[in-house]
């Protein structure tokens, strides 16, 4: 580890390889989207509203309305963040196929998104029943909002975003 960052290639390495248990406590483990703001594109009723993405509780969720085209949840950590790994838990309690494909993991310095970098991008291949998928970014800059959306028109449910890093 080097400026408390891993080099890029230790990062593909580790990518590649799948990480050791043994090594895990050197990943950065405070979520620090649980500081953070959820706003949704739209909510299908109260109980699933945005800010339960952020919530540390993997039995609840967000989920849009059936008629939102392209739904998109968005966290704001109230200031730029170096994030170095991303945390996705799809819904745990119920097997839904189309909650885990068809979507992009986003970050960006602003929150029309108007400019952003995707740094996990979901085809049409579903994630396994019950997957938390965890993205290293491979070189970690400050972002301050980060994104997931929806990049065709499917029903869409995340329990958590998990985002850890470190302040700028």
């Amino acid at each position: 580890i080097q400026n408390n960052a891993w080099p890029k290639e230790a990062i593909d390495i580790m990518e590649s390889a799948g990480l050791e248990l043994d090594f895990k406590h050197l990943l950065p483990t405070e979520n620090l989207a649980l500081k953070g703001i959820a706003t949704a594109s739209s909510i299908y009723a109260e109980g699933f509203k945005a800010l339960k993405i952020i919530d540390d509780i993997t039995s609840s969720g967000w989920s849009p309305k059936g008629d939102d085209i392209l739904p998109w949840v968005i966290i704001d950590l109230g200031k730029p963040i170096i994030i170095e790994r991303l945390e996705l838990v799809t819904r745990q309690e119920l097997d839904q196929p189309d909650t885990r494909k068809n979507f992009e993991l986003q970050l960006s310095d602003s929150f029309d998104f108007k400019t952003y970098k995707t740094i996990f991008k979901k085809d049409d291949n579903a994630l396994n029943y019950q997957s938390i998928l965890s993205t290293i970014i491979s070189e970690p800059k400050p972002y301050r909002f980060v994104r997931a959306i929806k990049t065709k028109k499917e029903y869409f449910f995340i329990n958590e975003i998990r985002v850890f890093g470190k302040d700028k």
